[in-house]
């Protein structure tokens, strides 16, 4: 990779990056777990946009580890999938998806035993996951734009930082 993806073209989120010391996925994991519910991130401009901030860092983060665009969409591609089972928006339904959510968890600590690069996403999605904050179809949804967020900027830092 010829440079970080903190000089990347699409990085807006100086002030985010530079605001954290240490190790950035630990500070987000933290910060996720923070928050009651995940769409408390969407409440305010500010958290919406410390968000965005935080899929831009886990992507770059990604790449750096060298997580490949199908390792990531394999996952994605599996989350995705469950927005379409909750769109009646039923309890049951949304139970049904918060349980397979938490099963989830298993396949990527897997996936991240097998293979270091997979590591930042396993830690992301079970901070998000273990902690309980999906507990409304609002959060679920958020979370899922989350992660898409996280893919969109993925393939841009991939295909930047090559």
């Amino acid at each position: 990779m010829s440079k970080d993806y903190n000089q990347s073209t699409y990085n807006c989120f100086n002030n985010e990056i530079q605001s954290i010391k240490g190790n950035k996925i630990d500070y987000i994991k933290a910060e996720l777990k923070k928050a009651d519910t995940f769409s408390e991130f969407s409440m305010t401009s500010e958290k919406t946009k410390k968000v965005t901030a935080y899929s831009f860092i886990v992507a770059g983060e990604m790449v750096k580890e060298g997580l490949t665009i199908t390792q990531l969409r394999r996952f994605y591609n599996y989350i995705k999938k469950m927005q379409y089972e909750m769109q009646g928006g039923e309890h049951q339904e949304v139970q049904k998806v918060k349980a397979k959510l938490t099963l989830l968890l298993p396949k990527l600590a897997g996936a991240a035993t097998k293979k270091k690069e997979v590591k930042p996403l396993y830690e992301i999605i079970s901070a998000c996951i273990e902690k309980g904050n999906l507990p409304e179809k609002k959060d679920i949804l958020f979370f899922i734009e989350f992660l898409e967020a996280v893919l969109d900027y993925f393939e841009a830092l991939s295909k930047e930082l090559k």
